[in-house]
C-alpha cells in the first residue's frame, strides 16, 4: 500500500510504504527536502496513520459484535430446533417443519407456510375420508368387535356363578323328569324378569350414562374457564392499553407460574379421578371392604386438598398480584369469578366421584341376576323335554343368564365414568387434561411470540403439590420472594407425605 503526499510549496513528494507483514508505515525520501517541508509531511503522514488506526479498531469492534450477535442467533436457533424435535419426538405439538440451506449454509431452520399447511391438511383428510373400509368389512369387524366386548368386558367371575345354577339346575330338572310324561316346567311367567329385573337395571344403565355425560360437560366448563383464566391474566390491560407496558410487573414470568399452578392442579385432578372406586356396596357392608375404602379415602383426600385447596389459594394470590399492578376492579371481578367457576366444577366432579347410583337397586339387581336364571331353569328343562334335544336347553339357559348378567355389567362399568382405562365407555381424562395443557401453550406460544420455550414442572419442581408455599408473602408486584429470574423458588414443607410428590414426566 503506497500513498502520495505534496508540501503546500509542491517542492518536495515523499513516499509513505506501509509493510504488510508488520503493519508499519515508514517514509522514504524521493527528493532532497528541506527540514521544514519534511516535519510538515511527516506530521500528516502520523495523522493518516492515527485516522487509519482508529478505523481499523472501530472495524475490529463492529466485526466482533456482529459476531457475537451471529454466534447468539446461532446458539437461539439451534436451542428452537432441538425443542421443536424434542416436540416431534414426544408427539405433543406436531409440526410440519424442514430444514433450508439458504445458499449462505446457515441450516436455518423454516416452517411450512400456511399454503403449505393447509394444501398437507387437506391431502391428509382426503386420505382419511377414503380410507374407510367398505360396508361389508365394517360390518364383519363391529361383529368381532362386539363379540369381543362382551365376552372381555361383560363375562365376569358374577356370569360364571350364574351360568352353573342355570345349566345345573337345567340338567337336574331334565334328568329327573325326561321319562315322565306328563310333567310340564315351563308354566312360569317370564313378567317377573321383565318388570322385576330388567327394567330396574335399564334404568340404571340410563343413570350411569347420565352421569358421565354430566361429567363431560363439568369438564368442558372446567376447561374453557382455565383458559380464559390464562388469557385474563396474559392480555387483560389497563390504563387505556398502557398499564402493562409501564407496569412493574414480569407479565411473562407471571403467567408461567399461573401455568405452573394449573398443572400441578391438574395433574391432582386426574390422580384424584383415576382412583379406584371406594363408595360400592362391599365398601360399606364388609370389613375388608371398609379397610380397602379407607385407605383410598386417605390418599384421595390429600390430593383433593392439592387442587382444591392449596392451588386456589394461588390464583387468588396471583389475581391480586396483578390488581397491585394496576388491574381494575370490575376486570378483577371476573378474574374471580372464574376462580368461582372452577372451584364449583372441581365440587362436582368429586361428587361425581365419591357417590354412586342408588346402593339398594344395585344390590337388588345383582342378587337377581345370578339367581333368577337358576329358578327358571325348569322352562329351559321343558325345552329340551319336548324337542329332544339337552344341547337347545342348556343354550337357552346360557342364553337367558348372558343378557341378564351383561346388563348388569354394563351398569358397573359406567358406575365411575373416569377409568377409561379399564371400562370401553369412560372418560379418557389423561387425554383430557393433555389436550387442555396444550391449548393453554398455544395460547402462550400466540401471546408471547419471542419467549423461552415453557418448561413444564418435573417431578421436583411440580412437588408443589406437597409445599407450603410462602413465595407470596411480603411480595413487590411482578416480583415474588426468592424469586430470580422470573423463575420462583420454592420449598417443600416437612409435614406433607411423600405419597403426594407429582412424577411427570416433563413432556
Amino acid at each position: 500500500m503506497s500513498e502520495q503526499e505534496a508540501n503546500n510549496d509542491g517542492v518536495e513528494t515523499i513516499q509513505v510504504v506501509s509493510d504488510k507483514k508488520s503493519g508499519a508505515s515508514s517514509l522514504m525520501p524521493l527528493s532532497t527536502t528541506s527540514a521544514t517541508s519534511a516535519a510538515k509531511t511527516l506530521t500528516k503522514a502520523a495523522a493518516s496513520s492515527a485516522t487509519l488506526t482508529k478505523a481499523a479498531t472501530g472495524a475490529a469492534a463492529t466485526g466482533a459484535v456482529t459476531l457475537t450477535k451471529a454466534a447468539t442467533s446461532a446458539a437461539t436457533d439451534a436451542a428452537t430446533i432441538n425443542y421443536k424435535l424434542r416436540e416431534m419426538q414426544d408427539g405433543a405439538v406436531p409440526r410440519m417443519m424442514h430444514f433450508a440451506d439458504k445458499g449462505g449454509g446457515d441450516g436455518s431452520l423454516l416452517i411450512e407456510n400456511a399454503a403449505e399447511q393447509k394444501a398437507s391438511l387437506e391431502e391428509l383428510e382426503a386420505r382419511v375420508r377414503q380410507g374407510v373400509p367398505n360396508e361389508f368389512v365394517t360390518s364383519i369387524l363391529s361383529i368381532w368387535a362386539s363379540f369381543k366386548v362382551l365376552f372381555i368386558y361383560l363375562v365376569t367371575i358374577e356370569t360364571y356363578i350364574a351360568l352353573a345354577g342355570s345349566i345345573g339346575m337345567t340338567c337336574y330338572w331334565y334328568f329327573t323328569h325326561k321319562d315322565n310324561t306328563t310333567w310340564d316346567g315351563g308354566g312360569l311367567s317370564w313378567v317377573l324378569v321383565g318388570f322385576a329385573v330388567v327394567l330396574p337395571m335399564s334404568n340404571l344403565v340410563k343413570m350411569g350414562f347420565g352421569r358421565r355425560e354430566e361429567a363431560l360437560k363439568i369438564l368442558a366448563s372446567l376447561r374453557s374457564c382455565q383458559t380464559m383464566l390464562y388469557h385474563a391474566h396474559a392480555l387483560w390491560d389497563w390504563d387505556k392499553g398502557r398499564g402493562r407496558a409501564n407496569a412493574d410487573l414480569d407479565i411473562l414470568a407471571h403467567c408461567d407460574e399461573l401455568l405452573d399452578t394449573m398443572y400441578v392442579g391438574g395433574e391432582a385432578l386426574v390422580r384424584f379421578l383415576t382412583l379406584p372406586t371406594s363408595t360400592l356396596t362391599r365398601h360399606q357392608v364388609t370389613y375388608h371392604g371398609q379397610q380397602e375404602a379407607h385407605r383410598t379415602l386417605d390418599v384421595a383426600v390429600q390430593l383433593y386438598d392439592v387442587f382444591a385447596s392449596r392451588q386456589m389459594v394461588k390464583y387468588t394470590k396471583l389475581a391480586e398480584r396483578i390488581k397491585r399492578a394496576g388491574l381494575s376492579g370490575s376486570e378483577l371481578s371476573r378474574v374471580e369469578g372464574f376462580h368461582r367457576t372452577t372451584q364449583e366444577m372441581l365440587e362436582k366432579l368429586r361428587f361425581l366421584k365419591m357417590y354412586r347410583t342408588p346402593q339398594a337397586l344395585r344390590s337388588f339387581a345383582r342378587v337377581f341376576t345370578i339367581c333368577l336364571p337358576a329358578f327358571y331353569a325348569s322352562t329351559f328343562a321343558q325345552l329340551a323335554i319336548e324337542i329332544q334335544s339337552l344341547g337347545m336347553g342348556i343354550a337357552m339357559a346360557v342364553i337367558t343368564t348372558l343378557c341378564l348378567t351383561s346388563l348388569y355389567e354394563s351398569i358397573l362399568v359406567m358406575e365411575d365414568p373416569f377409568v377409561a382405562f379399564l371400562v370401553l365407555d369412560g372418560i379418557s381424562i389423561h387425554e383430557e387434561l393433555m389436550l387442555h395443557n396444550q391449548q393453554v401453550l398455544t395460547a402462550r406460544e400466540e401471546i408471547f411470540p419471542d419467549a423461552a420455550p415453557y418448561k413444564i414442572p418435573n417431578s421436583s419442581s411440580s412437588s408443589a403439590a406437597a409445599e407450603t408455599d410462602n413465595s407470596f408473602a411480603d411480595e413487590q408486584p411482578g416480583k415474588m420472594k426468592g424469586e430470580q429470574s422470573g423463575i420462583p423458588q420454592r420449598r417443600q414443607s416437612a409435614g406433607m407425605r411423600g405419597s403426594l410428590l407429582f412424577k411427570t414426566n416433563g413432556s
